[in-house]
């Protein structure tokens, strides 16, 4: 962690020190959440995420995912992103 801390930048560091400190805290706890202004998102929101993604591979990867899992919760986001793929 010092090694990175002294390495990288300013705005690296907000991105990346908290992610490390979060695995090695296999329960985060609410005050490094609230420490790092982090919040876990749901399953669903991370795959709105992905989806929303600029990198086709990963869009296409993500679908693949949703589908293999047989989720039928996740079944809507991919019908919303062909709507907007539509529009487009």
């Amino acid at each position: 962690m010092d090694f990175l801390d002294n390495l990288l930048d300013i705005n690296l560091k907000k991105l990346i020190l908290p992610v490390i400190e979060l695995k090695i805290s296999e329960n985060p706890t609410k005050e490094i959440l609230t420490q790092y202004k982090l919040k876990i998102p749901k399953e669903k929101e991370c795959f709105e995420d992905l989806l929303l993604s600029k990198d086709n591979q990963l869009v296409v990867a993500t679908i693949k995912l949703i589908v293999l899992s047989e989720n039928k919760l996740l079944f809507p986001l991919i019908e919303k992103l062909k709507k907007t793929v539509r529009q487009s």
